[in-house]
């Protein structure tokens, strides 16, 4: 059932959080072998929350239903208020779920998805 709904996403989209993804492994690969398991899994979380907000967004605006605009647009409203909801849980599931986090990791991770987003726009990804 879930594959059905990744399959609605345009493939567009499906690239920028695959793009998300890859960022997220490599700074916490990165900060791991640099700074230790703590702040290397801080700034995994963090980029996870990115990735699976994104992901989240991008299964509740593909359900747009009608075919005009203005049904388009309110599927984009309704994902972004997912987007938000889905951030918020997450940040507060791993502040609280995680005691060693480092918030700087984490938002250094979270951070470098969010910039892989807006730079997708900039380029056609």
């Amino acid at each position: 059932m879930f594959v059905d709904f990744i399959l609605m996403i345009p493939a567009r989209i499906i690239r920028i959080i695959k793009a998300q993804t890859v960022v997220t492994v490599a700074i916490g690969s990165g900060s791991w072998l640099v700074f230790g398991a703590a702040v290397g899994m801080s700034s995994t979380y963090g980029g996870a929350v990115g990735v699976f907000s994104a992901l989240a967004y991008a299964v509740r605006s593909s359900l747009a239903k009608g075919k005009t605009p203005e049904d388009w647009l309110k599927a984009q409203y309704a994902g972004e208020k997912l987007k938000f909801a889905v951030t918020v849980i997450l940040i507060i599931a791993v502040a609280k779920g995680y005691p060693a986090l480092h918030w700087l990791a984490f938002l250094m991770g979270f951070m470098s998805t969010m910039l892989v987003y807006f730079l997708a726009l900039l380029w056609d990804v």
